[in-house]
């Protein structure tokens, strides 16, 4: 039984006599389903429905488990009449009533067989990553940076961006959670990148410092800043309170005297869990796949932040990602 499987009869169990309904739109559904091509996908603890507009009809799902229709809209009622209605997105269904349903216990982590679909698309990134630093040159606007980003990241395969890819040049990289704008690249700048693609619905995200140049006070302070993870890294294993990972890696930058202002590592690929801020009451376990990204900011000068994918496996953790200067 994979993942999508074992999903789904869990969901079973929570529905009862109820009716759970997605759309191919909703953020959870690429981790039920290998196929978006539905209407409405409808699971309750007697069956799962994939209401199909004649239109989308393909061999992607099982014949005895759609309704192919050229009016989803009526189906679905049809199906739902009398049933308490529950969604993760209840205001898509407004007219059946529906009520939110948590399912993040469900979506805390991966399953063993979605471990290798990180590994692929950390592999993928890297890749693009490799093809298109060439690409920058001095007097490039960021956003002209962002669109080669985005190309070599679509190239690869990916579909989508969960969040808009984010370029900042010189004293704009001191800004914490900034956006693109038309800057012109200039020598001596760092550069920060951090971009966010999809793939087959799972969401990764990197985020990498280039510099044009590397001066001697500037290579030092980045030496200091890489040497975090070398603290924490001792701490990525099942068990760890994530308030305690982000304690050490807090009082490790406040040290060096900065400090930033976000967390110091969220969940990778669209799951809930671990989230590592101060008074998290997360913890490690097999499995977590999560982002290591604290930052360094030196107000009006410049920035640091990179991200590292992390996977924490039976006794310790494994980068998905390649990290290099």
């Amino acid at each position: 039984m994979d993942a999508y499987d074992i999903r789904k009869k869990l969901i079973k169990k929570i529905a009862g006599e109820n009716s759970i309904i997605f759309t191919p739109e909703d953020r959870l559904v690429r981790k039920l389903s290998k196929s978006l091509n539905f209407t409405y996908m409808v699971i309750s603890n007697d069956s799962i429905f994939y209401i199909v507009h004649e239109a989308q009809d393909d061999d992607t799902i099982d014949a005895n488990d759609k309704i192919l229709t050229i009016d989803p809209d009526s189906e679905l009622k049809k199906i739902v009449l009398g049933k308490k209605i529950l969604s993760p997105e209840p205001e898509k269904f407004r007219n059946l009533k529906a009520e939110f349903i948590d399912l993040t216990e469900i979506f805390r982590k991966p399953y063993d067989d979605e471990i290798q679909i990180f590994k692929n698309g950390a592999s993928l990134i890297d890749q693009a990553f490799e093809k298109f630093i060439n690409n920058i040159k001095i007097g490039m606007k960021e956003f002209e940076i962002k669109a080669e980003i985005d190309y070599a990241i679509m190239k690869m395969g990916f579909e989508s961006f969960s969040y808009p890819t984010v370029v900042l040049t010189g004293e704009r990289t001191s800004i914490p959670l900034g956006k693109t704008s038309d800057r012109i690249l200039e020598n001596g700048d760092i550069i920060q990148i951090d971009f966010s693609p999809v793939l087959n619905g799972y969401e990764f995200s990197m985020a990498r410092v280039i510099f044009t140049e590397l001066n001697e006070n500037t290579k030092d302070l980045w030496k200091k800043y890489n040497k975090v993870f070398e603290i924490v890294s001792p701490y990525l294993k099942p068990g760890v309170e994530c308030n305690k990972i982000d304690s050490i890696t807090r009082n490790y930058i406040q040290n060096l005297g900065f400090s930033y202002p976000h967390y110091s590592g969220y969940p990778l690929g669209g799951f809930s869990k671990p989230n590592i801020y101060p008074g998290s009451n997360d913890y490690l376990e097999r499995n977590n796949v999560f982002v290591f990204s604290p930052g360094l900011y030196i107000k009006k000068k410049f920035g640091f932040r990179i991200k590292r994918m992390i996977h924490i496996n039976d006794d310790g953790f494994e980068t998905f990602d390649k990290f290099g200067e």
